[in-house]
């Protein structure tokens, strides 16, 4: 079983001597993870909301929106 925590940067190094301070029987590995799909979206929604928040978002149409959406859901079938 894979449980994934979302840690602020600040308490990174906290959580980990915690986890690393168990029990080792309780654990096959403890490792940070930052190729995986949750990392990549984090990162990408990350940068995301920077540039709406420093007002350098691109705006698009609605049409353009939902054709976009479109081809994400099509090619992810």
């Amino acid at each position: 079983m894979q449980i994934v925590l979302d840690v602020k940067p600040s308490y990174y190094q906290q959580i980990m001597g915690v986890l690393q301070s168990l029990d080792p029987r309780f654990f096959n590995k403890i490792e940070t993870d930052t190729t995986s799909l949750f990392a990549q979206n984090q990162k990408y929604l990350a940068q995301e909301l920077a540039d709406m928040e420093s007002k350098n978002a691109t705006m698009i149409s609605e049409e353009a929106f939902w054709a976009s959406t479109d081809e994400v859901l099509a090619t992810s079938k």
